[in-house]
């Protein structure tokens, strides 16, 4: 049974949720001992899921505010819904397909407190078998995205291009300040998010934390990666149901994205090399289809994935 909220915690976590019934419980029951004695509400913000997400969450003996919307809104707006019915300065918000190590919000949060130019600090990621992921990114660029569109990281795992946008600097033991940190877990510090307007709900999924750290950057606040928090991400547990939807909404953030922040000559640029790069990998996957007497399955979704990305490009309404 839910807990009545707290009259005025440090911190709130806010979880979005959408069918994340086997994921959610999870997730709640890790964040008391993530405080590290601190205290917390916890808001969760459930897009329309039909699977059972909602009584899982009511199991959960928390200090928690439930919001239940009829229509899924995006992650975004969701976010946003936390943000407004908060009022602790520092907020962790995060999908449900995450489970906190113990300690791990209160040394986010540590982090936020040392230095008041620091507006977001992300943690390290594990997989469930304990192998870490660096959250830091920099931002992407048209030079990133006509080298993966052209397999350079499958030829050239160590490229600098790569390396620089995942920060493979940055990792384990090595904190740093990034341009922007994975945002399956974030903790925030609340007056700049309300600085910075907010998340943009324009993003129905992908590129959201992106295009806020940019906002964030362009007021001045930085960002910053904290390896000893380290939080397990369950991947794909957040985007199941519809990976064909999913496809059409990545697409659709990274041109918003890149519109947004640097105009319309760039968003040519990258139409044009997504073009090619389509083209360049339906025939690449298209060929090792033909050569192989087998089927195979890696094969045979990159070629999909391709021809789908393809039509996407050249269908103007899709975008």
């Amino acid at each position: 049974m839910l807990l009545p909220p707290l009259a005025d915690p440090s911190i709130t976590v806010g979880i979005v949720t959408c069918n994340s019934a086997a994921d959610v419980l999870s997730c709640l029951c890790s964040i008391p001992p993530a405080l590290g004695g601190r205290t917390a509400n916890v808001i969760v913000v459930d897009n329309a899921s039909s699977d059972g997400t909602l009584s899982q969450v009511r199991q959960a003996s928390l200090s928690c505010v439930l919001v239940e919307n009829t229509r899924n809104a995006g992650y975004a707006a969701a976010l946003n819904q936390v943000v407004a019915r908060s009022t602790s300065p520092f907020l962790i918000l995060c999908n449900a397909d995450v489970v906190f190590r113990p300690g791990s919000i209160d040394r986010l949060v540590s982090c936020l407190e040392k230095d008041r130019a620091v507006a977001w600090a992300g943690p390290l990621f594990v997989t469930p078998d304990g192998q870490p992921r660096s959250s830091a990114r920099s931002f992407p660029t048209l030079l990133l995205e006509l080298c993966e569109l052209f397999l350079l990281h499958r030829l050239w795992p160590t490229n600098p291009v790569h390396s620089r946008f995942f920060r493979s600097d940055l990792g384990p033991g090595h904190p740093g300040q990034t341009d922007y940190v994975v945002g399956a877990a974030l903790g925030l510090r609340r007056t700049a998010i309300l600085e910075a307007g907010g998340f943009d709900e324009g993003y129905f999924l992908y590129f959201e934390e992106t295009d806020f750290a940019w906002r964030l950057a362009r007021a001045g606040r930085t960002v910053f990666f904290c390896p000893e928090a380290v939080v397990e991400h369950r991947e794909g547990g957040s985007s199941k149901g519809d990976p064909l939807g999913l496809e059409r909404a990545m697409w659709t953030s990274q041109y918003r994205f890149f519109r947004q922040t640097s105009g319309r000559t760039a968003l040519a640029v990258l139409w044009l090399i997504q073009l090619a790069g389509c083209l360049f990998r339906s025939l690449w996957w298209g060929s090792r289809r033909l050569l192989h007497d087998s089927v195979d399955t890696g094969v045979d979704v990159g070629l999909a994935r391709s021809l789908r990305h393809l039509r996407w490009l050249v269908t103007p309404w899709r975008r």
